[in-house]
């Protein structure tokens, strides 16, 4: 296995005990704040997971906000070796005790994404990969959905939330909502990580989202296309991580997905 895959898997299952003792211990969140609360786990998250890491690569990169994931994804020529750490992906879910959430790394060597990480410490799943060498969940080969019936299809977006902004209907096309609208199996659970994460291992369909920011995609992009799945913008380009809006299913959905919305 790879070296760096291995310190990547220990540092999200050391944290994720931390999340979950952190989870099952949190008193009742009316009487303090939730936001010091919060950041307060990340922060000893965070430090654990960066710990471990310094102590196989001191001399590696951290970086922990999308404001630096942005920066070194439009460096050229960078050949610094980057571990991109989101500690909570799902606070919400976090604080409202509904067990769904992730921690997750991203290895980024030579401008692009080397190894994926992405824990569920709740359900103790485990998805990697590595760049050639696929996706896994729980060391088990993950591929894609291979349905591309649009009547049947389990569709994952935050389209719902977004819609609700007035000023910005209009750069929602209608044929979009009207795809979202007819889904029979329309989910939306708080964890853009896990639902991309689903959709590799074959529990989502498609996904449709918007604005996503950049760390979710440079640490799922490498799992979806290593499952057999497809990431484009919204019209079948790769220009995606200009706006985060995206994209993502196996080859015959997304064709019949930009038939009909463009």
């Amino acid at each position: 296995m790879n070296p760096m895959l291995n310190v990547a898997i220990k540092a999200v299952r050391h944290a994720g005990k931390l999340l979950v003792q952190s989870y099952t211990n949190q008193k009742t969140l009316e009487n303090i704040n939730n936001k010091e609360y919060i950041n307060n786990i990340i922060y000893k998250s965070r430090n654990l997971i960066i710990q471990i890491i310094k102590r196989y690569y001191p001399k590696h990169i951290y970086v922990i906000d999308n404001v630096s994931v942005l920066r070194i994804i439009k460096e050229k020529n960078n050949k610094n070796i980057h571990w991109i750490i989101n500690i909570l992906d799902g606070k919400i879910n976090f604080l409202k005790k509904y067990p769904h959430f992730a921690i997750t790394i991203a290895i980024y060597i030579k401008n692009r994404t080397e190894i994926s990480v992405i824990y569920d410490p709740m359900r103790n799943e485990l998805f990697t990969s590595v760049r050639g060498r696929g996706a896994q969940i729980n060391g088990y080969r993950m591929r894609c959905s291979n349905n591309f019936n649009l009547s049947s299809l389990s569709i994952s977006t935050n389209y719902l939330p977004i819609f609700k902004e007035e000023n910005r209907l209009d750069i929602y096309n209608k044929k979009i909502k009207n795809l979202i609208f007819n889904c029979n199996n329309l989910r939306f659970t708080g964890s853009k990580m896990l639902e991309l994460v689903y959709l590799a291992s074959n529990r989502i369909d498609l996904c449709i989202y918007f604005n996503i920011k950049p760390c979710i995609l440079i640490t799922c992009e490498l799992q979806i296309r290593e499952s057999g799945a497809l990431i484009t913008d919204l019209y079948g380009g790769n220009d995606y991580s200009n706006f985060g809006n995206i994209l993502v299913g196996n080859s015959k959905v997304i064709q019949k997905v930009l038939k009909m919305i463009l």
